[in-house]
């Protein structure tokens, strides 16, 4: 709690239990686990059960190893029972991988950044993203000032408590660690929701200085406990929209206004009936396997970072159909002459095309050796030509259309 002296705690009110697994020797891994399953109220052989368990474990330590089986399966185990592992990643200037247990699953990797929000010089980085979940503060004496921290003034043996000025990622972690604690009190209760609302709850790293953090060296951002908000579901998609296609419908549709408090994660497009879908982090999709010919109702529903999901989906409808394609050439042409004297007219009528549906039809006519005049359309297989002159000869033009085209042109001649 805020005394008034020194420094004020991260989590006013959340009690903390210190459980002693090193000593000014070091000591063993299996201590650490012991201590681990102990806190998380699992029974650890000539150790009294805890009857308090803990909801989040600090881990201010490390070493260079790969994450064992015995680290991963502890873990798991106190994951299991809800509790949230805050680890540092190390203060070697390396690649977090090389330090464990903050290289191992399931854990909440922890880098430090320097007052001005740049990695401090010392803090293990990530080489892809994931590798480090969040940033805090643990400041760097190179840059600008340390943390300042309660200690203790003895130097062979415990003697009166004090602060000191500080500095690593084992600075950074307890703010962290401290964040957790809040978010199982905001109604949080796995170790994914943990996660999930912390790093919700950061500000983006600054550009503009040296050595700057990115998203796959220094994870979400830099921890910040005013955005740290108990999430509730998002608002519906807008503006959703279905294009048809073959035996498919591509949906596309704008952000929700507000994500309910924690970063929209995925968004799933349903075509009804059926069920037919399509999932993705974007906001458009395919849903595939629909039946040309039949109307669908398509809702699109988003889920947050807290996996809460829309309380109301948007729907249109589409109608899928087999794609147009570019008409035949027209068949059985056939002409009949009406009319008498210097001026006459043929009627000409023709199959439509084998290959491809023909939604219009144009033809043109010229003189033998002259030019084609304009284009006239028509949307039965029939057309007129006037003011044939006996004698002379003619050829006309027909082609068949529709959406993807025109199709190869049907020439006849003609002599009135």
């Amino acid at each position: 709690r805020d005394n008034g002296i020194g420094v004020s705690g991260v989590a006013p009110g959340v009690r903390v239990q210190p459980l002693r697994a090193l000593g000014k020797c070091g000591g063993y891994t299996s201590d650490v686990l012991a201590a681990m399953r102990w806190a998380a109220g699992g029974d650890v052989p000539g150790v009294p059960a805890n009857p308090t368990p803990a909801k989040v474990i600090n881990l201010s330590l490390g070493s260079i190893d790969p994450c064992s089986a015995a680290d991963q399966e502890t873990i798991d185990f106190v994951r299991a029972r809800g509790v949230t592992v805050v680890v540092a990643t190390g203060n070697e200037d390396s690649p977090v991988s090389t330090s464990s247990p903050a290289n191992c699953r399931g854990v909440i990797a922890v880098s430090a950044t320097a007052r001005n929000g740049s990695r401090a010089s010392y803090s293990n980085y990530g080489e892809s993203v994931g590798q480090v979940t969040l940033s805090a503060p643990g400041g760097d004496a190179s840059r600008d000032s340390r943390i300042l921290s309660t200690y203790n003034s003895g130097t062979r043996s415990p003697a009166a408590p004090t602060y000191s000025n500080l500095q690593g990622t084992s600075m950074a972690t307890p703010h962290v660690s401290a964040a957790a604690a809040l978010a199982y009190s905001l109604g949080a209760t796995t170790a994914d929701e943990v996660k999930n609302l912390l790093t919700a709850a950061v500000q983006p790293f600054p550009t503009g200085v040296g050595d700057a953090c990115t998203v796959v060296r220094c994870g979400a951002g830099i921890l910040d406990l005013s955005r740290l908000v108990v999430a509730g579901p998002p608002d519906a998609p807008i503006n959703v929209t279905a294009l048809a296609g073959d035996e498919s419908a591509s949906i596309s549709w704008a952000e929700p206004e507000r994500n309910g408090g924690a970063p929209i994660t995925s968004y799933v497009a349903t075509a009804q009936p059926g069920g037919s879908m399509c999932t993705t982090a974007t906001t458009s999709c395919v849903i595939s396997g629909l039946a040309n010919g039949t109307t669908y109702s398509v809702s699109v529903t988003a889920t947050n970072a807290a996996g809460l999901t829309s309380s109301a989906s948007l729907a249109v409808s589409v109608t899928p159909q087999f794609p147009a394609v570019v008409p035949g050439a027209v068949t059985d042409i056939t002409v009949k002459w009406r009319g008498f004297g210097r001026s006459l007219v043929a009627v000409l009528r023709w199959s439509p095309p084998v290959i491809g549906d023909a939604t219009e039809y144009r033809a043109r006519i010229a003189r033998v050796g002259g030019s084609y005049g304009s284009w006239s359309y028509v949307t039965a297989p029939v057309i007129r030509a006037t003011d044939l002159r006996p004698g002379r000869a003619y050829r006309v033009q027909i082609q068949a259309g529709n959406d993807a085209g025109w199709g190869p042109a049907s020439v006849i001649r003609l002599q009135p």
